[in-house]
């Protein structure tokens, strides 16, 4: 392997010196290169910092490493191939676990069907969810296989949950079933019907004695996970057998259940419980974040974040704190045991999909910790040592087809651009790239409907940020942070009505990316029901985009007369002629 000033790695024959292919990839003067002990991989580093592992036996691009701004000065793969070392000219030395491909080799599996993903701690195991209703445990490493899949659910799993400790995996699913499986083989060990609507979300207690999952038929229940004996346990609702007569050897008990009164309040969408297994809290989709006692049932506190979709919430680890990520782009952080509001923070582009704390420690304070919030836009690490919470560095997402950002970065803040699969790590400021090519591409399932998905497992137990953008150009005609929730074309195709949280309706010509016209205010008699046009959010966030609204057959048929009293009055005007556009998703 012969590197040079021409941007690219020459291979040549050993035994006849005869060239076989190049390899290109790199926008600079390469400075360094290794191939592995058996000759399979290889890995080069050039003058702007950028570090490739290639495929020698394919002669093409595996993964491209993004932490240094500076020249390669050295670089090499271990003996296994499963680590890497770069040492740049500014000293900055950096060793990258390249095993962790297997995630995107995971995902890359009926990858248009995936739904939602949960890694072990260890992060050698991945459970994936699919749409068609399965669930699978993928092994990973540089040669990923598949260790079980199971079917017990028949539609789209909404919701994962993993408990180590315990062996078990949980999913729920868009019919509001829970249902247990073993870890090691996949065994379906319970099932039970846990909502009316679709589970939300799924959080096991730290033992793994208790599992709290929520449903958009606006209530929160939490059971004990008990392992059967025998026969049936003492005060179960739940037979031995299922109506197949197939054997159960786990049961969930109903302990509580925790339905979130008032007119103002509608479905809930996240949930967590506390590291000692008394508190629950949960978030609806107006904003609104509720806290009880587990044990005495009752209502501790009630708290308005937002006017927008509760995102993503959960407890520090020793419970102080409760995090909230809502649509609008606002992070909240709340007293864990009162509710009260200790810290509020704006700063992400689009709607939030995960907030944590970084490298918390028990008891430590909040003035002493850095949080950290993810959107489909960008990854923002917060310094919380003062009250106005400045932003220490940040990470930009960019579908980056024409590799324009590949050399850009700034202090503080680097992008991350790339057209397929990626991770990066906060913390380390690094990133990995797959550069291979897709049959079907991930960025088009409903898994990154938002952008971006956060996993926590591997070696130091940090969360990692897959980002992946859809296979084709995306025009933002809107302001991201506008909770579109669902969309349809006009007649000709040259206009789009969109229908958002705001009671409005928004129209534009999406060829020239025009905005046409707003003010269309709209008036929802029933304000603790989801707005008609709420369940018929089109496109890749849902797995069933006709279906218009999966409550009660009385609700339904009242929908349908409100959307055709719409229909005969919304009119838009294009080019001096007036279009009755088709609403029948609202």
């Amino acid at each position: 392997m012969v590197a040079g000033r021409d941007n690219s790695i020459h291979v040549y024959d050993a035994s006849t010196l005869v060239l076989m292919y190049e390899l290109k990839g790199h926008a600079s003067d390469v400075l360094f290169c290794r191939a592995s002990n058996n000759c399979h991989c290889a890995i080069s580093g050039d003058v702007d910092g950028c570090v490739m592992v290639w495929d020698v036996n394919c002669g093409g691009p595996l993964l491209r490493l993004q932490a240094h701004s500076s020249p390669i000065m050295s670089c090499d793969l271990s003996s296994d191939g499963k680590r890497a070392y770069t040492l740049d000219s500014e000293g900055h030395a950096y060793i990258w676990y390249l095993d962790s491909q297997g995630i995107f080799d995971a995902l890359q599996e009926d990858s248009e069907d995936l739904t939602c993903c949960s890694l072990t701690l260890s992060g050698d195991r991945m459970v994936v969810g699919y749409a068609d209703g399965s669930v699978r445990l993928w092994h990973l490493g540089l040669a990923v296989s598949l260790q079980w899949s199971h079917n017990s659910h028949v539609s789209p799993i909404e919701c994962l949950a993993i408990h180590e400790g315990q062996g078990i995996v949980a999913s729920g699913c868009l019919e509001g079933h829970v249902a247990l499986a073993s870890l090691s083989n996949g065994q379906q060990l319970c099932m039970i019907q846990g909502h009316d609507s679709v589970a939300t979300c799924l959080a096991f207690s730290n033992q793994g004695d208790e599992l709290v999952t929520c449903s958009r038929d606006n209530s929160i229940a939490v059971w004990s996970v008990v392992k059967r004996s025998g026969g049936a346990t003492a005060g179960s609702t739940n037979p031995a057998k299922t109506d197949g007569g197939i054997y159960q050897p786990y049961e969930l008990l109903p302990l509580q259940t925790f339905r979130i009164n008032g007119a103002s309040v509608v479905s809930v969408s996240k949930c967590d419980i506390d590291p000692t297994g008394n508190l629950i809290v949960a978030g609806t989709l107006n904003g609104h974040v509720c806290l009880w006692d587990v044990h005495t049932g009752l209502l501790l506190s009630m708290v308005k974040v937002s006017h927008r979709q509760v995102s993503d919430l959960s407890f520090s680890q020793d419970g102080q704190y409760v995090l909230v990520g809502s649509t609008d782009g606002y992070v909240t952080i709340l007293n864990g045991r009162s509710g009260s509001v200790l810290r509020r923070m704006h700063g992400n582009s689009a709607g939030i999909t995960a907030v944590y704390l970084q490298r918390f420690v028990d008891g430590a304070e909040l003035t002493d910790s850095r949080l950290v919030s993810v959107c489909g836009r960008q990854a923002i690490t917060w310094d919380l040592e003062k009250e106005s919470s400045n932003v220490l560095r940040s990470a930009d997402f960019i579908p980056d087809k024409a590799s324009i950002f590949m050399k850009q970065s700034m202090d503080g803040r680097i992008f991350v651009a790339h057209e397929g699969l990626s991770f990066y790590d906060p913390y380390m400021m690094a990133a990995v790239y797959d550069l291979r090519k897709y049959e079907s591409h991930p960025g088009n399932s409903s898994l990154f409907r938002e952008g971006t998905v956060t996993l926590r497992g591997g070696v130091h137990q940090e969360r990692l940020i897959l980002y992946s953008p859809p296979d084709k150009t995306i025009s933002m005609l809107s302001n991201e942070t506008g909770c579109v929730r669902t969309l349809d074309f006009s007649s000709n195709g040259k206009m789009i009505v969109s229908g958002p949280w705001s009671f409005r309706v928004r129209a534009d010509e999406h060829v020239l990316h025009q905005f046409l016209c707003l003010h269309i205010s709209l008036f929802w008699p029933y304000s603790n029901r989801e707005p008609p046009w709420r369940a018929g959010h089109l496109g890749r966030d849902s797995p069933h985009p006709h279906e218009v609204l999966d409550g009660p057959p009385a609700q339904r048929h009242h929908v349908r007369q409100v959307q055709q009293r719409l229909a005969a009055r919304l009119l838009l005007r294009y080019v001096g002629a007036t279009a009755t556009l088709n609403i029948d998703a609202f």
